[in-house]
């Protein structure tokens, strides 16, 4: 199972010990449009919920994609085209600029990528927002690839924001939650009235995470998300209190290791529906589909916003009261 957590080398490119962080960290956290996630070997900077820049543990740089950068439409004629930038550690700002022009201008074109962006802007809610340090999930990560080849969208660690709860973390009031976001009608699946035949199911979602904890230990999932909510925090990514609260440090042992029981946390799946069409009866029929006794967790908004709090994530059987699912 590949590894998330990035490795000593590419954390001191990031932030050397006793000397200035790296430029690229320092972008990244004065930009708010700009989300790091990390890869072992290698970082991935989103703008928008586009890859838009992979840096690797020598530093060497990779730009985006070229799509991003010319389109031509159905009939072969070209809409716009952009000249490509090459990243270097002298010119990172105006790399970031040019880069974020062509997606926007390829986000003008192309509708795809909705669901990715609405991803990008939970995890800035959650992690490194005014309002972050307040909500009770942080993202550890997104579009985590199992063995399998299937894909996690969030990875969210459950860590109220009650004073307490921060100040003394335990095995009891940590958990971690693999949630899967489907934006829209569209995203939801085949049923008799569906709108997309090409989306997978949410009954496939939920088989394809309990493969995943049935087949691999569970613990060095866990124990490796906790890693890389550590690595964040200490990098800055990811604002946990104040400037004096070193509380996620409390998840290690001496030897800079996640600490036995933590590995041990309860581990859940859920769902993120986002701008579904409440009248549409595809999500009614979804749900019939599942067996009775798979329960799963969902969440509903609290007011407006991406911010993930406790006391609106429900179960199963709220989902269905609230469609109107009869047993």
């Amino acid at each position: 199972m590949e590894k998330r957590a990035i490795s000593q080398k590419l954390l001191n490119y990031l932030k050397p010990e006793k000397k200035e962080e790296s430029n690229i960290l320092k972008i990244v956290k004065h930009d708010r449009t700009l989300n790091i996630e990390f890869r072992g070997n290698r970082i991935i900077v989103y703008y928008r919920g586009c890859a838009i820049l992979t840096v690797n543990e020598t530093g060497s740089m990779k730009m985006n994609e070229k799509k991003y950068y010319s389109h031509v439409d159905k009939d072969g004629k070209k809409q716009y085209e952009i000249e490509q930038i090459k990243p270097t550690k002298e010119n990172l700002d105006e790399y970031f600029m040019h880069a974020k022009l062509a997606i926007d201008k390829f986000n003008g074109y192309v509708k795809e990528n909705a669901e990715t962006e609405t991803q990008q802007l939970i995890v800035k809610e959650n992690n490194y927002s005014s309002v972050s340090n307040d909500t009770d999930y942080f993202i550890i990560d997104i579009e985590y690839k199992t063995p399998e080849g299937k894909e996690f969208d969030i990875i969210a660690l459950n860590w109220e924001s009650k004073s307490y709860d921060r100040s003394h973390p335990s095995p009891k009031n940590l958990g971690i939650t693999v949630f899967e976001l489907k934006y829209g009608c569209n995203a939801i699946g085949s049923g008799s009235k569906a709108t997309s035949k090409k989306s997978a199911s949410i009954s496939d979602h939920l088989n394809d995470y309990k493969n995943f904890v049935n087949g691999y230990p569970k613990e060095d999932f866990i124990e490796d998300m906790l890693m890389v909510f550590v690595q964040k925090c200490k990098l800055g990514l990811i604002e946990f209190g104040n400037s004096k609260n070193d509380h996620y440090k409390d998840l290690l042992n001496a030897e800079g290791k996640i600490k036995p029981e933590y590995s041990k946390i309860p581990l859940d799946f859920g769902y993120i529906f986002a701008n579904y069409k409440p009248k549409s009866d595809v999500l009614r029929q979804q749900i019939e589909s599942i067996p009775e006794s798979e329960d799963f967790l969902y969440i509903e908004s609290s007011f407006m916003g991406y911010g993930l709090y406790s006391n609106m994530i429900k179960h199963r059987d709220d989902l269905e009261e609230t469609l109107k699912i009869k047993r």
